[in-house]
């Protein structure tokens, strides 16, 4: 082993632990990858199991990379101080090593094993990326629609229309069958999760619900009561307190009325806690009847006072959420009377998708293409072919199957891996207070599960020492999640072995406190903000909206976690300053030792407003900035002119473009000169005859161009790309080249092009990135991208909202409970809920803000010496730490303030807004004289290839060399050098003398392996290359 790496006694664990399954649980700073690159060294070097007989598994092709590389190096540092022959030999087989992602691993398997399930290899060449997947998908839908059978005609309709109350838009549709398209994928057996799904709608009573939907229903409702009872409690104990309310009761009267609300709030909490037993047995009439039992009357208020709104508030919340538990509450015969109107919906969608899946495979193979979906499901096809028995010969290579990141594995995923196991060979690594892609299937539930097994099968270790973060980081967090995760009614967790210690032997006295900005209005502002010597009139932050289109107009999906622009700006520019503060006096000088950490793509475009005011060396990188960024829609406009010149709405927005550069006044003048029905191309032949000449010219120049040479005449126009763009917008241009190149090579038209660019979705259409690791920028990120990354300072972007977008879906979904509709009441299209869709529901909230309160772990998690976090001033402070707060999602900022109200492990402070944003690195206007070096020419001699070959009889290889490709490479070129058969011992010394023995040993035992004694006696007649 090193000696550079010393492991703690349970690192020593989790490197050691043989025989059993191993889950090991690694929080965060724990040196994971250290451990699993150690592990790997000692398997090879005490056990000698050949890198060729492990496969390792991570999430992303990044991680695989860092991976080899971190390995590449610990077995060379190893061979150079042991000089290992078996090291050595390691380290040539390194390359071919299956160290991949769990696609990649598919992918090969697939390439290597297509016969076994018919399938075309050919295929495996063509990956559909998301925007062919996504056209695919489309004519996929149309096509089953349109050829829908005569005798399923009706029952489509009322697919379509409870989808949308436009008999004619079928969009809405598509998009949720591909939705459940998409999550059949993840799923072991999808035809008998629908058939359950299905049957779920069977039940008519509570009774005859599944234990599980029953489950989350009794949840629902005792999650309601103890709202309200929490409510009410505080309510009590805040009004009691108000030391300036109950100065302003004075009235006799008002002292009754203050009594009489105490002792109903009182009796209301008796009646609630009644209900809450009756819930908890699901004795649904009973408990009808006691909520509704204070609804006669209605709910008893106190004396009002205007002067106090907080006490009006918290009574007004009281009635609000009563109000709505009692609406909720139905006849139980009539309200199970909706699942049998649901059924015919829910089979129809169920049989339409199934039709949908088996068209979209049906079009992939007529495209002689795959997606990433197919690799995983046909590499499950393959292992469980009994004919073929593949698992079993892979069963035999694989010693050791080390699968990193666990908890963001699906159940197919995990399937693929026990079908290559013995039984006793699989080590697993994750934690699950870090699974954070609950959007892209993964399913913690099973890492949450194993932590609960250990018996002679398994084995279950935790790495719990912090190297990462401060000691006061580490204890902040103990403690913060401890409060937040430990609830019996939610499935999260942060046991005594989640409990993490300080790896790092820092002097406490230099650390500083974990440190909370709540951000107060400046009463001296009237919102503007003004640069030092520079008055911005206008916000610094500005709306940014999607662009509108007559076919985006019902599709606008508002972000559920951006904030109003007057709650983001006093954040940024207090960011902003505070970076370039610590810059000057504290020992973080670089930017890049800066970190913003945000929920939300919305607000990454915010601060890159303010951060480019400020002159912030930043990188931003926004998910939906690709295709929407001004140098990418100039060109987009610039191409779409190329093929639709008399589209007037394009042509306005290329003359305003960087292109052309007219001005409104422009514009206007030559709508003027325009006649009535005349294209704007046709008029400005008149109007700016030379702009008209110039355009026409290119357009014709670029006439037969192909794609990429159409992009470069784009570029160069008016000297778009070297005048007119930032290092950023280049980038993206570049990228947008690169993206041009794959669809050249398959004779694209620019109209297909246009639309191939329409149907890039959101998550995919990210800004290139013109920054390396190493430069000096600060950077802004989701928490999802900043996962597994460190920061010496990070801040925070907090807020006090929280959102569960998808209870506004029509559709749910759930590996656990199957899918679900929302009740349809037509013709009014009023929606409510039914007792499975309040199921669905429940498990959608639970799973949504417990996955929230995860991603504030993995926050604030990446600090390793600073973490401050920012956000207004709250105008309601919630103090009591109580689950009924994770499941009303009252976001981070009331979560933490009411986890840690009594604790002093952090330094609040409050921060009146700043009135000036300070600008950070002013121009340099100077000028430089550019230096013009001149070099001697070297003549430049052609030769053909004939020319430069040399024949011989004899050479000499050096294989006195200690790294493995070089070893590999000079293997090559002795096989090369020898003949076909025959070949001796001398013949191999005399072309190498400096080889060593097992090298000559391998290499005859090559040349008598009985499988290449039979293919050199067979005659070549076309050699293809790897």
């Amino acid at each position: 082993m090193s000696t550079k790496f010393s492991p703690s006694p349970k690192q020593q664990a989790a490197i050691d632990a043989l025989g059993k399954n191993i889950l090991v649980s690694a929080s965060a700073g724990a040196g994971k990858t250290t451990v699993l690159i150690n592990r790997l060294i000692k398997r090879m070097e005490i056990d000698h199991v050949s890198v060729s007989n492990i496969m390792a598994v991570t999430f992303t092709e990044m991680a695989a990379k860092e991976m080899r590389k971190r390995l590449e190096k610990s077995l060379n540092e190893r061979y150079e101080e042991t000089h290992n022959d078996f090291i050595n030999q390691q380290i040539s087989l390194l390359p071919s090593a299956q160290i991949t992602t769990i696609h990649g691993f598919c992918l090969d398997l697939l390439k290597k094993y297509a016969y076994v399930v018919n399938f075309d290899p050919q295929r495996t060449q063509n990956v559909l990326d998301e925007t062919q997947k996504t056209d695919l998908m489309d004519q996929a839908f149309q096509n089953v629609y349109e050829n829908c059978p005569n005798d399923k005609f009706s029952e489509y309709e009322k697919l379509v229309f409870y989808f949308s109350s436009r008999p004619e838009d079928i969009k809405n549709l598509k998009a949720n069958v591909i939705k459940l398209a998409v999550k059949l994928q993840t799923i072991v057996d999808p035809q008998t999760w629908i058939d359950q799904s299905i049957k779920a709608y069977d039940a008519d009573s509570f009774s005859a619900m599944s234990q599980k939907h029953k489950d989350y229903v009794r949840l629902y409702y005792v999650w309601k009561i103890d709202n309200l009872i929490n409510l009410a409690q505080q309510t009590l104990v805040d009004i009691k307190a108000n030391e300036q309310y109950q100065s302003l009761i004075k009235k006799p009267r008002d002292l009754d009325k203050l009594y009489l609300y105490y002792d109903h709030i009182e009796l209301m909490i008796d009646a609630l806690t009644l209900a809450r037993q009756e819930a908890q047995k699901l004795k649904y009439e009973r408990f009808k009847s006691l909520v509704l039992s204070f609804s006669e009357n209605g709910l008893v208020s106190p004396p009002l006072y205007s002067k106090d709104e907080k006490v009006e508030g918290a009574i007004m919340k009281i009635k609000g959420d009563y109000n709505d538990l009692s609406l909720e509450l139905f006849d139980e015969e009539q309200w199970f009377q909706n699942h049998q109107i649901l059924k015919p919906i829910v089979t129809t969608l169920a049989e339409l998708t199934l039709s949908f899946m088996k068209e979209y495979a049906r079009l992939k193979v007529e495209h002689k293409a795959i997606d990433f979906d197919d690799m995983e499901h046909f590499a499950l096809e393959i292992l469980r072919n009994r004919h073929f028995k593949v698992n079993e010969d892979l069963k035999q290579r694989y010693v050791e199957i080390l699968v990193d990141e666990f908890q963001d594995t699906n159940y197919v995923q995990n399937e693929i891996v026990k079908l290559l196991s013995i039984g006793n060979n699989i080590f697993r690594v994750g934690d699950v207070k870090q699974s954070i892609y609950r959007f892209r299937n993964a399913q913690p539930e099973m890492m949450q599960a194993m932590k609960k097994q250990d018996d002679d099968q398994h084995q279950v270790l935790y790495l719990t020492e912090n190297y990462r973060s401060t000691k006061t980081i580490v204890d902040f967090n103990n403690l913060l999640f401890d409060r937040l995760m430990n609830f019996d009614e939610l499935d999260s967790s942060y046991t005594v072995d989640d409990q993490v210690e300080a790896g790092r032997k820092d002097d406490p006295d230099t650390e500083s406190k974990v440190e909370f900005h709540f951000i107060e209005p400046n009463p001296d502002s009237n919102g503007s903000v003004s640069l030092i010597n520079a008055q911005i009139d206008q916000p610094l932050v500005s709306e940014i909206s999607p662009p509108f289109t007559d076919e985006t107009q019902d599709e606008i999906v508002e972000d559920p976690f951006a904030e109003p622009l007057d709650d983001v700006q006093p954040k940024a520019v207090h960011i902003a300053n505070m970076i370039e503060d610590m810059r000057r006096t504290t020992p973080f000088k670089q930017y890049k030792d800066y970190v913003v950490l945000v929920r939300s793509n919305f607000i990454k475009e915010q601060i890159k407003t303010v951060f480019e005011k400020a002159r912030i060396p930043h990188h931003i990188s926004i998910k939906s900035g690709f295709f929407n960024s001004d140098a990418v829609q100039d060109v987009v406009l610039m191409i779409n002119y190329l093929v639709h010149p008399n589209d007037d709405i394009n042509f306005v927005g290329l003359l305003l473009s960087k292109f052309i550069g007219y001005s409104e006044n422009q514009l206007a003048h030559l709508k003027l000169a325009t006649q009535k029905y005349q294209p704007f191309c046709q008029s400005i032949k008149t109007f700016d005859p030379k702009i008209a000449q110039r355009l026409e010219q290119f357009k014709e120049s670029v006439a037969q161009a192909d794609l990429i040479e159409m992009l470069r005449g784009i570029y160069t126009f008016n000297g778009y790309y070297e005048q007119f763009c930032s290092i950023q917008q280049r980038a993206n241009l570049d990228l947008l080249s690169e993206k041009a190149q794959l669809y050249a090579q398959q004779n694209t038209s620019r109209t297909e092009f246009l639309m191939l660019i329409k149907h890039v979705t959101e998550e995919d259409s990210s800004e290139a990135i013109p920054y390396t690791d190493e430069d000096d920028v600060v950077r802004v990120m989701t928490i999802h991208a900043s996962k597994g990354l460190e920061f010496k300072v990070v801040f925070y972007w907090s807020q006090t909202k929280g959102s569960i977008l998808d209870l506004k879906e029509p559709l749910l979904i759930d590996s656990e409970l199957g899918f679900s509709l929302k009740s349809l009441e037509f013709p009014k299209r009023f929606t409510r809920l039914n007792p499975n869709r309040l199921a669905m529901e429940m498990k959608t909230i639970r799973d949504d803000v417990q996955e929230q309160v995860r991603l504030l772990y993995v926050a604030l998690t990446r600090a390793e010496e600073r973490l401050i976090i920012v956000d207004k001033a709250p105008k309601t402070v919630f103090t009591n730490n109580h689950y009924t707060n994770i499941l009303n999602a009252l976001g981070p900022t009331q979560w933490m303030y009411a986890a840690l109200d009594h604790h002093h492990t952090f330094e609040r402070k409050k921060i009146v807004a700043a009135s000036q944003l300070l600008m950070h690195n002013p121009p340099l206007n100077t000028e430089e004289e550019l230096i013009v070096v001149s070099k001697p020419k070297t003549e430049i001699t052609f030769k053909a290839p004939s020319s430069t070959h040399k024949t011989f009889t004899h050479f000499t290889l050096n294989f006195d060399t200690n790294i493995g490709s070089n070893h590999g490479t000079l293997i090559h070129e002795l096989f090369e050098k020898l003949p076909k058969i025959g070949i001796t011992e001398d013949q191999i010394k005399a072309l190498s003398p400096g080889i060593k023995d097992k090298d000559i040993q391998s290499i005859l035992a090559f040349y008598t392996n009985p499988i290449y004694a039979k293919i050199a006696k067979g005659e070549i007649h076309h050699e293809f290359p790897f």
